[in-house]
Protein backbone atom coordinates (compact mmCIF):
# COMPACT_ATOMS: atom_id res chain seq x y z
CA UNK A 1 0.00 0.00 0.00
CA UNK A 2 0.79 3.66 -0.59
CA UNK A 3 1.10 5.84 1.84
CA UNK A 4 -2.33 7.87 0.18
CA UNK A 5 -3.98 4.89 0.22
CA UNK A 6 -2.75 3.43 3.89
CA UNK A 7 -4.63 7.15 4.82
CA UNK A 8 -7.74 7.42 2.72
CA UNK A 9 -8.28 4.17 4.48
CA UNK A 10 -7.68 5.14 7.89
CA UNK A 11 -9.57 8.29 7.23
CA UNK A 12 -12.74 6.28 5.90
CA UNK A 13 -12.91 3.68 8.92
CA UNK A 14 -12.84 6.93 11.37
CA UNK A 15 -15.37 8.84 9.52
CA UNK A 16 -17.23 6.06 9.89
CA UNK A 17 -16.41 5.36 13.30
CA UNK A 18 -15.79 9.12 15.03
CA UNK A 19 -15.53 8.11 18.48
CA UNK A 20 -12.19 6.68 19.59
CA UNK A 21 -10.91 5.41 23.02
CA UNK A 22 -7.40 7.04 23.75
CA UNK A 23 -4.91 5.89 25.90
CA UNK A 24 -2.37 7.94 27.97
CA UNK A 25 0.10 7.27 30.35
CA UNK A 26 1.18 3.97 28.51
CA UNK A 27 4.32 3.41 30.59
CA UNK A 28 2.47 2.71 33.75
CA UNK A 29 -0.47 0.76 34.52
CA UNK A 30 -3.52 1.16 34.50
CA UNK A 31 -2.88 3.76 31.83
CA UNK A 32 -6.12 5.70 31.46
CA UNK A 33 -8.54 5.62 29.07
CA UNK A 34 -11.04 7.69 27.99
CA UNK A 35 -13.43 8.70 24.60
CA UNK A 36 -12.48 11.14 22.28
CA UNK A 37 -14.79 12.66 19.29
CA UNK A 38 -12.58 12.81 16.06
CA UNK A 39 -12.54 16.35 14.43
CA UNK A 40 -10.35 15.05 11.73
CA UNK A 41 -7.96 13.24 9.10
CA UNK A 42 -6.42 15.98 7.71
CA UNK A 43 -4.40 15.61 4.63
CA UNK A 44 -1.35 14.38 5.87
CA UNK A 45 -2.93 11.93 8.03
CA UNK A 46 -2.67 14.05 11.49
CA UNK A 47 -5.93 13.17 13.57
CA UNK A 48 -7.19 16.26 15.02
CA UNK A 49 -9.68 16.58 18.50
CA UNK A 50 -10.38 19.28 21.01
CA UNK A 51 -9.46 18.70 24.30
CA UNK A 52 -9.75 20.52 27.86
CA UNK A 53 -6.60 21.37 29.57
CA UNK A 54 -7.21 20.75 32.98
CA UNK A 55 -7.99 17.23 32.14
CA UNK A 56 -6.31 14.07 33.46
CA UNK A 57 -5.09 13.27 29.86
CA UNK A 58 -4.12 16.58 28.98
CA UNK A 59 -1.84 16.62 32.17
CA UNK A 60 -0.57 12.91 30.57
CA UNK A 61 0.40 14.25 27.40
CA UNK A 62 2.55 17.06 28.51
CA UNK A 63 4.45 14.25 31.15
CA UNK A 64 4.41 11.68 27.96
CA UNK A 65 2.78 12.89 24.58
CA UNK A 66 2.66 8.91 23.00
CA UNK A 67 -1.02 7.98 22.78
CA UNK A 68 -2.90 4.83 21.16
CA UNK A 69 -6.56 5.25 20.23
CA UNK A 70 -8.37 2.54 18.88
CA UNK A 71 -11.46 2.69 16.86
CA UNK A 72 -14.28 -0.41 16.48
CA UNK A 73 -17.31 -0.73 14.13
CA UNK A 74 -18.73 -4.14 15.36
CA UNK A 75 -20.98 -4.21 12.81
CA UNK A 76 -18.44 -4.13 9.76
CA UNK A 77 -15.84 -5.96 11.55
CA UNK A 78 -13.29 -3.36 11.46
CA UNK A 79 -11.18 -2.35 14.52
CA UNK A 80 -8.18 -0.09 14.00
CA UNK A 81 -5.44 0.48 16.73
CA UNK A 82 -3.25 3.55 16.03
CA UNK A 83 -0.02 4.70 18.07
CA UNK A 84 1.12 8.05 17.50
CA UNK A 85 2.83 11.65 19.23
CA UNK A 86 -0.01 14.08 20.44
CA UNK A 87 0.42 17.63 20.54
CA UNK A 88 -1.37 20.46 22.28
CA UNK A 89 -1.81 23.01 19.64
CA UNK A 90 -3.36 26.88 20.04
CA UNK A 91 -4.59 27.83 16.62
CA UNK A 92 -7.96 29.90 16.27
CA UNK A 93 -7.74 29.36 12.48
CA UNK A 94 -8.44 25.79 12.87
CA UNK A 95 -10.61 25.78 15.88
CA UNK A 96 -12.85 27.82 13.88
CA UNK A 97 -12.67 25.25 11.21
CA UNK A 98 -13.44 21.99 13.08
CA UNK A 99 -15.95 23.99 15.67
CA UNK A 100 -19.41 22.74 15.81
CA UNK A 101 -22.19 23.43 18.40
CA UNK A 102 -22.42 20.31 19.52
CA UNK A 103 -18.96 21.02 21.50
CA UNK A 104 -20.72 23.88 24.24
CA UNK A 105 -21.69 20.69 25.76
CA UNK A 106 -18.13 20.02 27.03
CA UNK A 107 -16.95 23.88 26.76
CA UNK A 108 -17.99 27.35 27.30
CA UNK A 109 -17.72 28.34 23.57
CA UNK A 110 -14.88 28.59 21.18
CA UNK A 111 -13.11 31.19 23.71
CA UNK A 112 -13.26 28.58 26.35
CA UNK A 113 -9.54 28.97 28.00
CA UNK A 114 -9.19 25.59 28.34
CA UNK A 115 -9.64 24.53 24.97
CA UNK A 116 -6.93 23.19 23.32
CA UNK A 117 -6.78 21.28 19.85
CA UNK A 118 -4.70 18.08 20.51
CA UNK A 119 -2.98 17.21 17.33
CA UNK A 120 -1.96 13.57 16.69
CA UNK A 121 0.72 12.28 14.28
CA UNK A 122 0.22 8.88 13.19
CA UNK A 123 3.50 6.84 14.11
CA UNK A 124 1.62 3.63 13.31
CA UNK A 125 -1.75 1.91 12.19
CA UNK A 126 -2.82 -1.57 12.30
CA UNK A 127 -6.18 -2.44 11.17
CA UNK A 128 -8.18 -6.26 12.12
CA UNK A 129 -7.75 -8.43 9.02
CA UNK A 130 -10.56 -10.40 8.37
CA UNK A 131 -8.75 -13.00 6.06
CA UNK A 132 -6.33 -13.49 8.67
CA UNK A 133 -7.98 -12.87 11.95
CA UNK A 134 -5.11 -10.66 13.10
CA UNK A 135 -3.99 -7.14 13.12
CA UNK A 136 -1.94 -5.56 10.60
CA UNK A 137 0.22 -2.69 9.99
CA UNK A 138 -1.20 -0.79 7.37
CA UNK A 139 0.57 2.40 7.98
CA UNK A 140 3.91 3.06 9.38
CA UNK A 141 5.93 6.24 9.73
CA UNK A 142 9.46 5.11 10.12
CA UNK A 143 10.63 8.59 9.99
CA UNK A 144 11.53 10.45 13.10
CA UNK A 145 8.80 12.51 14.80
CA UNK A 146 8.11 15.33 12.73
CA UNK A 147 8.20 18.84 14.08
CA UNK A 148 5.26 20.27 12.89
CA UNK A 149 5.50 22.54 9.93
CA UNK A 150 2.84 25.59 9.98
CA UNK A 151 3.76 28.37 11.63
CA UNK A 152 0.62 29.49 13.21
CA UNK A 153 0.35 26.50 15.28
CA UNK A 154 1.21 26.91 18.75
CA UNK A 155 2.52 23.68 20.57
CA UNK A 156 1.47 24.02 24.42
CA UNK A 157 4.65 22.39 26.49
CA UNK A 158 4.75 22.31 30.20
CA UNK A 159 1.50 24.10 30.42
CA UNK A 160 -0.81 23.64 33.22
Amino acid sequence: MNEKKEINKIRRIIEQNKVGMMATNLGKTPYNVFPMGTQQVDQKGNLWFFSNMMSNHFEDIQKDSTVQITYSNENKQEYLSIVGDAKPIMNTEKVNELWTPMLNAWFNGKSDPNLVLLNVIIEQAKHWDLETNQMVVIYNNSKTKIALEDSKNIVLQGIK
